[in-house]
């Protein structure tokens, strides 16, 4: 004869084990997205760090203008860069 309780106990097992899974990957992914997020606020912290810097370098505090070609490659641009990889790890 059939029993219908067994079915039930078969399908709370089941459940119970993909809940911990669920749970464990859940938590993976939670973990992940907030390295990503501390990473990003780092990548904007240090951004901004260089832009303060690269104005301070061109207010003539530091000791004279900054060369043109380090001007260009490590002003505003690449602080914008840092900013902005930082920005987008930080909204996904």
């Amino acid at each position: 004869m059939f029993d219908r309780f067994a079915a039930a106990r078969l399908f709370n097992e089941l459940d119970a084990a993909s809940s911990a899974n669920g749970r464990e990957q859940r938590l993976r992914q939670y973990t992940r997205q907030r390295r990503l997020r501390v990473f990003g606020w780092v990548l904007v912290a240090l951004g901004a760090a260089m832009g303060v810097v690269h104005w301070v370098a061109h207010l003539g505090a530091l000791g004279g203008q900054p060369a043109l070609g380090w001007d260009l490659a490590a002003g505003y641009p690449a602080a914008a860069i840092l900013v902005i990889a930082g920005f987008i790890l930080v909204g996904q």
